[in-house]
């Protein structure tokens, strides 16, 4: 039988250490005027199909904490900026950005085959 309440606080340790240290790329974009308020920023984003799992730093809404993986809604983009991409939701009303994309140009090493 496996011990979920243990699991669960292995889960949070790990968390924890992961937000300790914020990634200086994620500090870079969030000091950037993007004209936009931006609901949350996402490092090692993997695509898939419209929609990215990726490590999530600064969530606006607070339903996770920075270091978490999440999974985005679909998301169309809006523009490439210094290395940044910055996305929406088609209806517009959500902003993301993604700070390191794995598998992209300049990342291509990230993704182990």
């Amino acid at each position: 039988m496996t011990n979920f309440s243990h699991k669960r606080v292995a889960e949070k340790e790990a968390v924890e250490r992961q937000s300790q240290e914020t990634p200086s790329a994620v500090i870079r974009a969030q000091a950037m005027d993007w004209g936009v308020t931006i609901d949350a920023y996402l490092y090692d984003a993997a695509r898939v199909g419209q929609r990215y799992a990726a490590i999530v730093y600064g969530d606006k809404s607070k339903a996770s904490l920075d270091g978490m993986t999440v999974a985005t809604p679909p998301l169309e983009l809006v523009k490439a900026q210094s290395g940044f991409k910055l996305m929406r939701t088609p209806g517009g009303d959500q902003h993301f950005l993604i700070v390191r994309e794995l598998g992209v140009e300049g990342n291509a090493d990230d993704i182990q085959h």
